[in-house]
């Protein structure tokens, strides 16, 4: 997966269909009311080239363990890893004022693989591997998006 600059990030979601809501009315994605957390998000991009950062921000990606990827899209592999989030997490939520958006989005990322390694050891099931593959896929996805 690449790591890219907020910048990226702003391109990228400009390019989204609109498909939020409010009142009724179909919202740009770029719309200024989003600005806030649009702004935050960017931050955490741009986190990961800011040389006070970039240790805590980068990570080398568990799911084939030779990437470097920013460490919101990492799935945790024990409490080193867990650690290095927290201590991101905490140097960059009083610069980015609060919250920084994307916590959540990790650790759902993060309970699907537990979840899905769960279910198939007691199920005998493929989730997991389904869920390690769709991961490769977006890495991959992203990587040529990058490229483009």
């Amino acid at each position: 997966m690449t790591i890219i600059t907020g910048s990226e990030y702003i391109q990228r979601i400009k390019k989204l269909k609109p498909n939020v809501y409010e009142n009724g009315t179909l919202l740009n994605r770029c719309d200024p009311r989003f600005d806030p957390a649009i702004n935050v998000i960017k931050f955490t991009f741009d986190a990961s080239f800011h040389s006070d950062h970039k240790t805590l921000v980068r990570a080398k990606s568990n799911i084939n363990d030779k990437d470097i990827i920013n460490r919101f899209n990492n799935l945790n592999k024990g409490v080193e890893d867990l650690i290095k989030k927290q201590e991101m997490i905490r140097a960059l939520a009083p610069l980015a004022g609060g919250c920084i958006q994307r916590c959540m989005s990790n650790d759902l990322l993060n309970a699907l693989g537990i979840t899905t390694e769960e279910i198939d050891r007691s199920r005998g099931t493929d989730y997991h591997m389904r869920f390690i593959k769709y991961m490769k896929y977006k890495m991959k996805y992203l990587e040529l998006k990058k490229q483009i």
